[in-house]
């Protein structure tokens, strides 16, 4: 069996879209087969979402509900603010695990089933290597399109953030991987801004990036 992965969008995660045309169906839901090395199928649109030119729906990572905020005190894995003298102030989480792809904190399985889950470090990392991909806008709607070696693509919408509001919206993608890279808790994270792919880490809060 293939690998599925859906980018939830959140205050983040990762859910990718597709091109239409190029879509088939499994466990209820278009994929996309772009022709990556790897064989992940890629969903075409956002977990909540429809088309791939609707937001769908954001969530905290290891969260499976969504929320009208997101706030590092209402972060549902929050424990307690503290500080180290090497590092200064930081927020120190529940452990639920470094990989929660496909497990009862990844929000794609929880909601889609089958064998839908988010996508690891490595499948993101595989788009960006793999693939060629331009900034555009289709439907009124800004974001990334990505093509595979095979020549399918994928739509992922800039859906920016959420935390008390939206913001960024049409302006960059913040999508959330299921793998933690635990260095003092420190999350990867990939994200696109106006036709610019970055990767970068961020401290474990609810800026949620």
């Amino acid at each position: 069996m293939k690998n599925l992965a859906s980018t939830l969008i959140a205050a983040f995660i990762f859910a990718f879209c597709g091109n239409i045309a190029d879509a088939e169906i499994i466990y209820g839901h278009e994929y996309v087969d772009l022709g990556v090395p790897s064989g992940t199928l890629w969903a075409t649109c956002n977990v909540g979402a429809e088309t791939p030119y609707q937001i769908g729906t954001y969530y905290a990572w290891g969260e499976i509900e969504k929320k009208a905020t997101y706030t590092i005190e209402n972060y549902e894995f929050f424990a307690e603010f503290a500080s180290d003298p090497d590092f200064g102030y930081y927020i120190e989480c529940q452990n639920i695990g470094t990989d929660i792809c496909e497990s009862e904190y990844d929000a794609v399985t929880q909601t889609w089933g089958g064998e839908w889950r988010m996508p690891n470090y490595e499948e993101i990392r595989e788009l960006r290597i793999n693939c060629w991909y331009k900034w555009v806008e289709e439907n009124g709607v800004k974001g990334m399109r990505f093509y595979g070696p095979n020549g399918n693509s994928i739509f992922v919408m800039a859906a920016g953030y959420m935390d008390y509001e939206l913001g960024g919206f049409g302006y960059y993608g913040r999508y959330w991987t299921g793998i933690e890279k635990l260095v003092v808790r420190l999350l990867i994270r990939n994200f696109f801004s106006e036709g610019i792919i970055r990767a970068g880490i961020l401290v474990w809060s609810l800026e949620l990036a």
